[in-house]
């Protein structure tokens, strides 16, 4: 995968690495982060990816399913160097490798309520937010840190937890999510808590804001929004805030969601109570560009996303139980570039998540569908479904894209792309035929080869358990995920049927 660089001149010198180190500790250089690495693509959430050069096609690669029953895959997951990342609703987080979905490896349960589980994966760290910030370690998911700097329980109002992560230099920028927004913390990457602010000390108010947002953050300047205003604050120490003025050129239009920043430029999802759409303002001192307005009364209550931003355009999913759209805004001056409609099918959600873009190509889920829009005119290049619910924003990476929800009975994440099809795999003796991955996620439960996975496949398995650790790949037979072929298996084939 392409990783993200920064442009710097080194001279040879022996002293050039401990220069580096020293930068890097104090956070002036930013660590070398892969596209995908954290929630919305990047530190700036502009939600643009790199396909590596590969449009994904409308193929399933693999499925991988977490472990409990009942458990949904609900939040973005983050792809670093050949490895995804992503939590359940089982408060677990689960690291699989992109190319056929077997585990690296399944952290163990946390000690949280929730799980916002887009992790940010930085300096050996997985981080992620629930009733706290957690630092998982990237090569076994051990817990190696927690820190809980939301601690706004004043009794009045529920406790929240943080948005998702966003990693920039060596800093961990959180802030609070849900109905009452008040607290913006950052820490180092191994942990420390380097501040926290609650966003009365910014106003002055002694009300509680509500809508606090996830953090975008460019060059040392953290942007966010918060009760309809958005904030630029400075990322060193908290301080040097600048409160942007709350509404836009219309009356009573204020910011609803969390900014992507391009290019100088901040774009955001603002609304009232009657319509709901997008603008732009400069990033240095605020000056509205323009915002569209683009749906309006009548049209019932919609959830809008926030923004990706790429190929000239800004690209938004919307949706109510009636009606999914991705709405397409000209990045120049807001003038709607084009609309696409949902399949109308019996399905009673059909919102759109974050929509994600990637060389040329816009990809969104709704109706339990993933959709691929070519981004200069909306029209479709494909779409895909197994029937089951879609509830993820999609992540790409090297020829795929990655969404999850759930296969009705545990949290999958599905790998569409590639060019369909496999070179089958040698029958197993004392089977039918070449066996056969069933379900798509990338094992195959058909040992025997004779078309359904049933005890057979079991027996077989248990008797030539040496043959086909000797003359079939691992990954194929691995159910267990621990990486060779062994009894476990055989007993989670069995718990599988």
């Amino acid at each position: 995968m392409k990783r993200a660089t920064t442009n710097r001149r080194l001279v040879p010198s022996p002293s050039v690495p401990v220069i580096v180190v020293l930068l890097l500790a104090a956070g002036l250089i930013a660590p070398v982060l892969a596209s995908g690495s954290m929630y919305r693509s990047d530190a700036e959430h502009t939600g643009v990816y790199d396909d590596g050069g590969s449009r994904p096609s409308a193929v399933l690669k693999w499925t991988a399913r977490t472990d409990a029953q009942g458990s949904q895959v609900i939040h973005q997951p983050s792809i670093v160097d050949g490895v995804v990342y992503f939590g359940s609703s089982e408060m677990k987080v689960y690291a699989v490798y992109a190319l056929n979905g077997t585990r690296k490896w399944v952290s163990p349960k946390l000690n949280t309520t929730k799980l916002w589980g887009s992790p940010a994966v930085a300096d050996g760290y997985v981080i992620v937010s629930g009733d706290g910030v957690y630092g998982l370690d990237a090569a076994t998911g051990a817990v190696k840190w927690s820190q809980f700097p939301f601690p706004i329980d004043s009794g009045l109002v529920p406790k929240n937890v943080p948005n998702p992560p966003t990693v920039s230099g060596n800093r961990v920028f959180v802030s609070d999510g849900g109905d009452y927004g008040n607290i913006v913390a950052a820490l180092s990457t191994s942990g420390e808590v380097l501040w926290v602010k609650e966003t009365q000390e910014w106003t002055g108010w002694t009300v509680r804001m509500s809508g606090l947002t996830h953090i975008a953050v460019h060059a040392g300047t953290l942007y966010l929004s918060c009760g309809g205003d958005y904030f630029q604050v400075d990322a060193g120490t908290g301080g040097g805030v600048h409160l942007r003025n709350r509404f836009w050129a219309a009356p009573d239009f204020w910011y609803t969601g969390g900014p992507a920043w391009v290019d100088g430029v901040l774009y955001l999802k603002v609304a009232n109570n009657t319509h709901s759409g997008a603008g732009a303002k400069t990033a240095t001192n605020g000056r509205q560009l323009w915002f569209n307005p683009f749906l309006g009364k009548n049209t019932g209550k919609f959830t809008i996303s926030d923004v990706a931003v790429g190929d000239g355009g800004v690209f938004l999913g919307c949706g109510n139980a009636s009606m999914g759209q991705v709405w397409a805004l000209n990045a120049a001056d807001g003038t709607t570039r084009w609309t696409f409609t949902v399949l109308n099918t019996p399905v009673s959600d059909r919102k759109f998540v974050l929509p994600a873009y990637a060389n040329g190509v816009v990809y969104a889920t709704g109706s339990n569908r993933l959709y691929a829009l070519n981004a200069a005119d909306g029209s479709k290049r494909w779409e895909w479904t197994n029937g089951t619910p879609l509830s993820s924003p999609p992540a790409v990476g090297d020829g795929t894209v990655f969404v999850a929800g759930s296969d009705g009975k545990r949290g999958a994440l599905y790998a569409i792309g590639g060019q369909g099809g496999t070179t089958p795999l040698p029958p197993i003796p004392g089977g039918a035929g070449a066996p056969k991955d069933w379900d798509g996620d990338g094992r195959c439960e058909d040992v025997n080869g004779n078309g359904r996975p049933d005890f057979a496949d079991v027996v077989l398995f248990f008797n030539q358990m040496n043959w086909i650790g000797e003359n079939e790949p691992v990954a194929a037979f691995d159910f267990n995920g621990n990486g060779r072929i062994d009894f476990a298996d055989v007993v989670a084939l069995f718990n599988g049927l």
